[in-house]
């Protein structure tokens, strides 16, 4: 039997709270290396079905949905007031549907 996990019902609910405020996984609460890299192996035990892993990484792929409908609702806001916004999230979706029709960008 190995050691006792390092990710606990607080680690868990830290992370992920951070996470909704938009911060990446791997930054989460300013981690040293180490953290990164524990943070990986956890989505890898996660993703072959392995608890309390999979829950967790299910619980990470839901405060990172969270975290981008937050900020998109952000820049709508502030594209009430600014066009930039709003430019900002008209390139960036139409970039993403070149990448997925598969049509690069052509720069002039």
């Amino acid at each position: 039997m190995g050691r006792k996990t390092k990710l606990t019902v607080e680690m868990q609910e830290r992370m992920l709270a951070s996470v909704r405020r938009a911060t990446t996984s791997t930054r989460c609460a300013q981690r040293p290396a180490s953290m990164n890299a524990r943070t990986f192996r956890w989505k890898e035990r996660g993703a072959t079905g392995e608890e309390p892993f999979s829950q967790f990484c299910q619980a990470l792929t839901r405060a990172e949905q969270e975290a981008v409908q937050n900020l998109v609702a952000k820049i709508n806001k502030a594209a009430e007031f600014d066009w930039r916004a709003a430019a900002f999230l008209l390139k960036r979706k139409t970039f993403r549907l070149d990448q997925s029709q598969g049509f690069k960008r052509h720069v002039s």
